[in-house]
């Protein structure tokens, strides 16, 4: 019998869309496959400045029962553009080093936007969760406010809200992911912060077939290595075979240890094979997880 090695992921959305989305993409795929779902992710942002506690605290409730049902969860944050209040989208910037600078006009509102995420992460530590944390995703390409600046600015940024969360807000319960995407020539490991300020290394990957562009040199650094979001080109949505995924991880990427398929038409509910995927030997559900001692 093969060993199974790569967790089940799937991402739920954002705020108070969540617990929908959680009951479609994962309890009612466990219905359909009798397989449940091993990692389940939400946004803490909707791309824009909307630090408003009810939203977070209504994914992060998503995130505490999926984990004392005894998975696994991870956050991703599409931070706001702190010089604009405007979305992650919103590439009008001046210096990424501005956000360090205490002197700098943005410094402050970087902070705010610091403190309220770390306030919800606290949150999540308090219930006992630990955090695949996965900030400032992408970078390689230029669609995000912090994609395609300078690596050292963008590593000093990175390294800053680590020191800040780990060492002020004395933050223990986060897992540091890197998640640069495939779909661009830049190397994936340019942006790279340093074994010291990274846990688990990924790729972000939508596209027809499965050239993870960047595997070899993430999995060089000897970090654990997942497929952060994963889904269809937008022409192929909800004709995407999911079976091809796990395919493609055994002949060709066997040192995957989870995936997260993105939410909405992107998602295994509304793609094709959810089953022969879940199913697949080498696949680890919820259910199959070590029971954690209970608090």
């Amino acid at each position: 019998k093969e060993q199974a090695r790569v967790l089940s992921g799937q991402h739920c959305g954002r705020g108070e869309e969540a617990e929908a989305l959680y009951q479609e993409h994962i309890v009612e795929v466990h219905r359909q496959t009798g397989h449940p779902i091993a990692l389940a992710g939400t946004d803490y942002g909707r791309g824009r400045n909307d630090t408003v506690s009810p939203e977070r605290r209504a994914a992060n409730q998503v995130l505490i029962n999926h984990w004392n049902r005894g998975g696994l969860v991870t956050v991703t944050w599409h931070a706001p553009n702190p010089w604009t209040g405007g979305t992650a989208w919103q590439r009008k910037i001046t210096d990424l080093a501005d956000l360090t600078d205490p002197s700098s006009d943005v410094h402050a509102a970087w902070m705010a936007e610091l403190d309220g995420v770390a306030e919800s992460l606290a949150e999540l530590g308090q219930a006992g969760v630990v955090v695949l944390w996965r900030p400032f995703h992408e970078m390689n390409g230029g669609w995000f406010w912090w994609g395609r600046r300078e690596p050292p600015d963008y590593v000093a940024m990175w390294k800053h809200m680590f020191d800040y969360f780990t060492k002020t807000k004395k933050l223990n319960n986060l897992l540091w992911v890197y998640s640069p995407s495939t779909t661009k020539s830049s190397p994936a490991i340019a942006y790279y912060p340093g074994d010291e300020y990274c846990d688990i290394v990924g790729l972000d990957h939508y596209a027809e077939g499965f050239d993870l562009r960047g595997y070899a040199e993430l999995t060089a650094t000897g970090k654990p290595f997942g497929i952060t979001e994963i889904g269809p080109q937008r022409s192929l949505r909800s004709s995407y075979d999911y079976a091809e995924l796990i395919a493609a991880i055994r002949e060709r990427y066997p040192r995957t240890v989870f995936f997260q398929a993105w939410a909405w038409d992107w998602s295994l509910s509304r793609n094709k094979n959810a089953r022969a995927l879940l199913t697949h030997p080498w696949v680890i559900g919820r259910d199959e997880l070590p029971r954690r001692d209970s608090r």
